[in-house]
């Protein structure tokens, strides 16, 4: 494994680690409440235990206080028959169980004191577990509201720096028009060839007219030579070369003489 992934599993474990031990509000509502109903649970456990004890206690003191009442009974029966040293005996049996009786009444007193206290914070942590429980609901829904609002602001300020961020949008602008630039560029190519071609096609059309001309001078040529026979040869034959051009001038000179003389 290379360094760099090894940095990268201690960081990613790091991270995990802290979000392991972020505190969830939600949690920590549903941990509190199972810490008050399990309080309340070992309230209850030792409510049930005092009173339990309570009874016993009452119990003993009542035991206590038969058998004082029963030696006593006994102590006035020794004395009746004049056996005072029975009697006697009888007397300190009575004692013990009037100071087990006092005892017993004053643990009595001492756990209903302690019965009392502990009903008293039972009704008020059960109180507190059904308030906690009521307003469970509510603070969920202000927490999720809370983090909502939290998630808005936080793509808002991400939007924001987006929009404050306009590298990207001048890059697409510039390219853009770099685009368009070179359809424009395209464009007046295309023209320039078409003009071009126009050129070359009118060009083209004006040489095939000379052509033609040239061609129909070189017939009338041929026609007025083969007119003259061969006088008309042996002079073409001395005669330098017949320009069409000159002839076709020649001709419309002849012509123009030839009005003006009907003319007069």
């Amino acid at each position: 494994m290379g360094l760099l992934k090894r940095i990268s599993n201690v960081i990613r474990s790091n991270v995990n680690d802290l979000i392991d031990q972020a505190e969830d509000p939600r949690k920590i509502i549903e941990q509190t409440i199972a810490d008050m109903q399990a309080e309340e649970k070992k309230v209850k456990g030792k409510l049930v235990e005092v009173m339990a004890l309570l009874k016993k206690t009452e119990a003993g003191a009542e035991q206590a206080e038969t058998k004082a009442q029963e030696w006593e009974q006994k102590a006035m029966q020794a004395v009746r028959a004049g056996n005072d040293d029975l009697a006697r005996k009888a007397l300190e049996e009575k004692q013990n169980y009037d100071a087990m009786a006092e005892e017993n009444r004053s643990g009595v007193a001492q756990q209903q004191t302690y019965v009392e206290e502990l009903k008293k914070g039972m009704a008020a942590l059960s109180e507190k577990v059904a308030e906690a429980k009521r307003k469970k609901n509510e603070l969920i829904s202000r927490i999720n509201a809370a983090e909502a609002q939290q998630r808005t602001q936080a793509t808002e300020t991400m939007t924001k720096d987006h929009l404050a961020d306009s590298s990207a949008f001048d890059t697409f602008d510039r390219m853009a028009e770099k685009i368009g630039d070179t359809e424009a560029q395209s464009e007046a190519m295309m023209d320039l060839v078409g003009e071009e071609e126009s050129a070359q096609k009118a060009e083209a059309e004006v040489e095939a007219m000379f052509n033609a001309q040239e061609n129909d001078d070189a017939l009338a040529a041929l026609k007025a030579k083969m007119a003259g026979g061969d006088t008309g040869a042996a002079s073409s034959a001395s005669s330098p070369k017949a320009d069409p051009i000159e002839d076709e001038l020649a001709k419309m000179r002849a012509a123009l003489e030839g009005d003006d003389s009907k003319g007069d």
